[in-house]
């Protein structure tokens, strides 16, 4: 696992695991699975994808990589 500033997300890789914080629902964060595509990240909850801004992130994003040898 990977600690990133959510300053440096552009070099993500395109899926990835950040730590969200939903305002409208509940100020706690959660871990989620995000997708870039184009300009835009969605989150998938509860198999739906939700488009969202960078400034849903919280302080710090985590990306998980597999490593291959």
């Amino acid at each position: 696992m990977v600690r990133v500033d959510v300053s440096e997300i552009e070099l993500l890789p395109d899926r990835f695991i950040a730590l969200l914080i939903e305002e409208k629902i509940t100020s706690s964060a959660q871990y989620y699975f995000v997708e870039q595509k184009g300009e835009n990240y969605y989150y998938t909850k509860d198999k739906i994808a939700i488009k969202i801004s960078k400034s849903v992130f919280a302080n710090t994003t985590y990306c998980c990589r597999k490593l291959i040898n």
